[in-house]
This record gives structure tokens, C-alpha cells and sequence, in this order.
């Protein structure tokens, strides 16, 4: 998980309010932090691998070069740099880090008319009595990403949401494209009337120069080949695109949520079925509140798929059977669409159908399961309690071999005062059994009642054991610990078959034991 640290002069008393306090000092945001998505520290906190002011990262890839942000998703303000005034950085103690701006983005105010220009688009005439203005000085206008974007390119449409990465020690912002059509023959619309939607457009923003990169995705689309004759200096293929952000292209959002609406009627292939809509699916829905269900959000995993030896980062959608009686849900599981990203594998599209024989629970179920569980349901009814609300994070449905799935919910409490959310239980479902804990470790530990034990079995022993059974245990009990430790590795790494096998070996060592 990535945030960037945006600056938000609203929050500036108002004696600070000043002109140059606004457009000449305040004029950027510093840094970003990030957190791994299943780390976190005793206290229920992120385990942050990038951090502080400026910051620091735990890993070389991470580590931030330029951390100045002066193009963003919350930066609307027009701001002047290379001004005689120095730009706030960041709080050093009783005094504050300063800079000025070195990039190349802007206007360069060097002439009577573009000053003029700029006064009549701007400030007025206080841009002819401010003192700090020199030759060299630039204006940054149209911070705002999503304003400057859709400004260069209108004709696109574009996802709902932009994501930001860091690539050689630069933060940068990838915003999916779309051409979209009306007027595609024999084609069902949806998504504000369209019924011709290709992602074939990727744009970078560069977070301090702000420029703008239109990087064709999709060179088979004859919409955007259309547009790149038209505007030939404006899109670049997609070979020309550094590496190092290739690395950070996913499979959007929006996309797969357009193809699953329409996939869940036309995956059925028969004309009888088909026209009886005897096995249409729909999104599944999932408790957002106790007293509403809505559609699921497609959500990324890392996970190994069958026909991979190695573990991908995947873009997942789950189907539940449709319902004419929206009182009467049926809220099962029937498949799961899984959209890939990485490599040569991406934008390929991967379907697995449940057996329609096997009862596989649904988001939903697994939701009101957790909420009935009598010792959760009493932990959330007292921590909705004594100034505090519980939150519930993502439901995950990790699928396994065997057309089996595992349930992931973690649960969070946030103080009503505070608003910082600390992570208190995770819960696991396989199949019919359901346990929670403090730790996903400690949830999963209560399906292996010999995991557990492994501690109690050496508190047990005796102290008047002779030398060579002392010595004999501590075998036993550091190759068990081996065995776990490779394990749980195993597990977080999502390699359940090798998990499977570390597993196996420790009920052979605790078998031994005994």
C-alpha cells in the first residue's frame, strides 16, 4: 500500500494566508509512505517500508531520489518557483528545510506579456507589484492531474481511479485509458451508453515535472491507430516505456468490471440456455454495512495460479448465481475471473468454474457467518463500545487447489476521537470451519491443532530426563521449529502445495516426538 504526501494549504492559519505563503513558499508536496499489505506490528500498525520526513525506505527499490510533489491528485493551486523567496520542504527541528525548484515544468514569466498574460489568467495586477518575481522565475498551473490530463486528451475515456508508483527513486502517476465508441454494430451498450470499450492508452505523469506521457497499449485497436495518425507527436508506443514503470502496468479496474457484467450473461454458449437465462451469474455482493449488501469491487491478490510456477499479481472478480427475487438472493459461489498482469501474461483473462454438485460459500455468506460467530459477535459488540467502532477491511477469497477457497477478513478498530483504524483480529474460513485471531498466523495455527501444541509438548517435559533424551528432544523440537517456520514462509508466500509439504513433514516430526 502506497500514499503519496500531498500539501494541503487549506490547512494554513489564517494570519498565514499571504499571497507568497500560498503561491511562492507552500508550493509542493514531500515523500510518500508505503506498507506491505499483510505486515503489521503488535500494536495492530502498519509495518512501514518507506517512512518519515524525508523519507526512508527499508529497501533499495523503494528508496525515494526526488520526493517533491508538485503535480497530484489534491493539488488545484497555481503556484510561482525560481522566485527570490526559498520553497518549504519539510519540518527540520526549529527551522525548516527549504528548496527551489530545478525541473523544467512551466512558464517562464521572461517577458512584459506573458506577465501580463499571466496577471489577467491569474492574480491581477498584484503579479506587477510582488517584489519576488525575477526572469527565471516559472508559474505551475493546471496541477491537478485529472484536470490536466483530460485537458490534453478529451477524447479519451478514463478509469475511475489513477495509481502511483516509484520507479528510479521518481514518483510518477499510471492512469488507464479507453477509447470508447456508441456505434459499434450488433453490440449490447453499457458504461454511460458505450458498447466499444479497448484500454489501449497507459499514461504517465511525472509527480515533479509534470509531464505527460501517452504510451499506446493496445497497437491492434483501430480507434486509437486513428487518433495516433491524427495527433502523431502526442502517443508513443508502448516499447518506449522505461522498464522500470512496465514493471507497475495492471489489468484496470474498470474494465474488468464492464467484461464481467457482460461475461456473466454471455459465458453461456447454449441457444435454449442462453435465451432462458438458466445459468446467468452476477457479481458477487459482500456486507458493506450490517444492513446492506452491494457488488463486490474487483480487488488484487498475489497468488499461483494452476498453470503458473510462480506467484502473479492478479485482478479478481467472484460470480454468485443471478436472482430474479432480489429478497432471495442466492448468494453461493459458481466462479471466479482472474485478470493477469505481469509479463507476457498480461491482459489475459482466466475463468474458474465451481462444480455446480459441491456447495462453495459466497462473500456474503462468509460475512453473515463471521457476524453470527457467538465469540466474534460478542468482541464487535463490545468494541463498538466505550468510544471506539469496529471497521471491517477487504474480504478476500483466496482460491486453492481442488476448487477449494480460503476466506480472509481482517477487522480493525478505530477510536471515535482519534480516526486511526489499528488492526485487532483476522479471520480465516475453510469450508465449514471458522477461526480468528490476533495475527493471520495465529488464526491459521487453529486449523493445526499440532501446531499449537508444539509449545505445551516442550513446557511438558521433565527435567529429570538423562542427557541423551535432552539432547535428542532439542533435535526434535529445533527440526519442528524448522518446519513451522518454513511453513508460515510458505503460506505468505502463497505456496500452498509446498505449505502442504512443510506441513506434513512437521506432523512426521511430531509424531516422532511422541
Amino acid at each position: 500500500m502506497l500514499s503519496l504526501r500531498e500539501l494541503n494549504i487549506g490547512r494554513l492559519a489564517a494570519q498565514s494566508r499571504t499571497f507568497q505563503n500560498e503561491t511562492m513558499i507552500y508550493t509542493h508536496g514531500y515523500g510518500a509512505v508505503a506498507a506491505p499489505v499483510n505486515k503489521f506490528t503488535h500494536e495492530g500498525l502498519p509495518e512501514y517500508y518507506i517512512k518519515d520526513i524525508p523519507p526512508v525506505a527499508s529497501y533499495p527499490e523503494l528508496r525515494i531520489t526526488q520526493p517533491r510533489i508538485y503535480f497530484g491528485e489534491e493539488t488545484f493551486n497555481h503556484v510561482y518557483v525560481n522566485t527570490k523567496l526559498k520553497e518549504f520542504d519539510y519540518p527540520k527541528g526549529d527551522i525548516n528545510a527549504q528548496n527551489t525548484y530545478s525541473g523544467k515544468a512551466g512558464v517562464k514569466i521572461d517577458s512584459f506579456l506573458k506577465k501580463l498574460a499571466i496577471a489577467i489568467q491569474f492574480d491581477g495586477l498584484r503579479l506587477f507589484t510582488t517584489q519576488e518575481l525575477t526572469p527565471e522565475s516559472r508559474i505551475l498551473f493546471m496541477r491537478d492531474i485529472d484536470q490536466r490530463v483530460r485537458t490534453i486528451a478529451p477524447f479519451l475515456t478514463f478509469d475511475k481511479d489513477m495509481y502511483y508508483v516509484i520507479a528510479e527513486g521518481k514518483i510518477y502517476f499510471i492512469w488507464d485509458a479507453y477509447t470508447t465508441a456508441a456505434t459499434y454494430p450488433y453490440s449490447q451498450p453499457t458504461m454511460e451508453n458505450a458498447n466499444y470499450i479497448r484500454n489501449s492508452v497507459k499514461v504517465v505523469v511525472d509527480a515533479y515535472e509534470g509531464s505527460v506521457d501517452f504510451y499506446i497499449a493496445d497497437e491492434t485497436d483501430p480507434v486509437i491507430r486513428a487518433y495516433a495518425k491524427a495527433f502523431p507527436a502526442l502517443f508513443k508506443p508502448f516499447s518506449r516505456m522505461p522498464r522500470a514503470l512496465k514493471a507497475h502496468v495492471r489489468y484496470p479496474e474498470d474494465l474488468l468490471t464492464v467484461q464481467s457484467h457482460i461475461y456473466a450473461i454471455y459465458h453461456m454458449a447454449d441457444p435454449g440456455v442462453f435465451y432462458n437465462r438458466e445459468d446467468a451469474w452476477e457479481v458477487s455482493r459482500v456486507a458493506i454495512r450490517q444492513e446492506e449488501a452491494q457488488p463486490i469491487l474487483p480487488y488484487y491478490l498475489i497468488s499461483k495460479l494452476p498453470d503458473s510456477d510462480r506467484e502473479e499479481f492478479v485482478l479478481t472478480l467472484p460470480f454468485s448465481p443471478y436472482s430474479t427475487d432480489k429478497s432471495s438472493p442466492r448468494n453461493n459461489m459458481v466462479a471466479m475471473i482472474m485478470a493477469r498482469c505481469d509479463g507476457d501474461k498480461y491482459g489475459k483473462l482466466m475463468l474458474f468454474k465451481f462444480p455446480k454438485d459441491r456447495q462453495v460459500y459466497g462473500p456474503l455468506q462468509i460475512g453473515i457467518r463471521i457476524n453470527q460467530d457467538e465469540t466474534i459477535s460478542k468482541d464487535l459488540t463490545l468494541w463498538n463500545q466505550q468510544g471506539s467502532q469496529v471497521r471491517f477491511g477487504n474480504l478476500l477469497a483466496v482460491p486453492l487447489s481442488g476448487y477449494r477457497l480460503m476466506y480472509v477478513q481482517p477487522i480493525y478498530i478505530q477510536a471515535s476521537v482519534g480516526k486511526m483504524p489499528e488492526l485487532r483480529r483476522v479471520v480465516v474460513v475453510f469450508g465449514d470451519q471458522l477461526a480468528y485471531g490476533a495475527s493471520f498466523e495465529e488464526a491459521l495455527s487453529k486449523f493445526f491443532p499440532q501446531i499449537s501444541s508444539l509449545a505445551s509438548e516442550v513446557v511438558k517435559q521433565p527435567t529429570t530426563t538423562i542427557e541423551e533424551k535432552k539432547t535428542e528432544r532439542k533435535d526434535f523440537v529445533s527440526a519442528a521449529a524448522r518446519a513451522f517456520e518454513n511453513y508460515r514462509s510458505l503460506m505468505g508466500q502463497g505456496k500452498y502445495e509446498e505449505a502442504g509439504k512443510a506441513l506434513e513433514e512437521l506432523g512426521r516430526i511430531l509424531n516422532q516426538m511422541k
